[in-house]
């Protein structure tokens, strides 16, 4: 078994297999450019919103999602959450009242704001599937700008 850890700077994680030669996925604080500090973690919320997180995704996007399932969830959990076309992963940012905050930065209106769900905790095959899909994106991306180049959409 290759014990080695490899860090994805792109997304704010590490990887390394475990003994059933599974990927094991966990937060990196370090090389995220979206990362957040959680300010008010130690301080008590005078409302409860403890189910409304920030959710990060391939470290270009976040977006805010419902805990409709009440799962013990905390910042830093690979989640598996609803989207448009099924189902995306995706790293939780924030949670309660600094989600609100972030919310209202944003001008989201919390009344009127349709949340998507988070179906669950990212499973070992959820984080394999995603895994392949970053190791893809390079090589699609070159072959696209290539393409575009020959079309002289660029």
């Amino acid at each position: 078994m290759n014990n080695t850890i490899i860090s994805d700077c792109q997304r704010g994680c590490r990887k390394r297999k475990n003994e059933r030669n599974e990927w094991d996925v966990e937060k990196s604080d370090s090389c995220c450019k979206l990362s957040v500090h959680d300010w008010y973690k130690n301080i008590p919320a005078s409302f409860d919103f403890h189910n409304i997180f920030e959710i990060r995704f391939k470290n270009t996007h976040k977006g805010f999602f419902k805990n409709v399932n009440e799962l013990p969830l905390q910042i830093g959990d690979i989640v598996t959450v609803e989207s448009s076309s099924g189902h995306d992963v995706g790293i939780i940012s924030l949670g309660g009242p600094l989600a609100l905050h972030q919310m209202a930065r944003h001008n989201i209106q919390i009344e009127n704001f349709e949340f998507k769900k988070i179906y669950r905790k990212a499973k070992p095959y959820d984080i394999e599937k995603w895994q392949e899909a970053i190791a893809r994106e390079h090589a699609t991306m070159i072959q696209s700008r290539q393409i575009s180049a020959a079309l002289n959409l660029i």
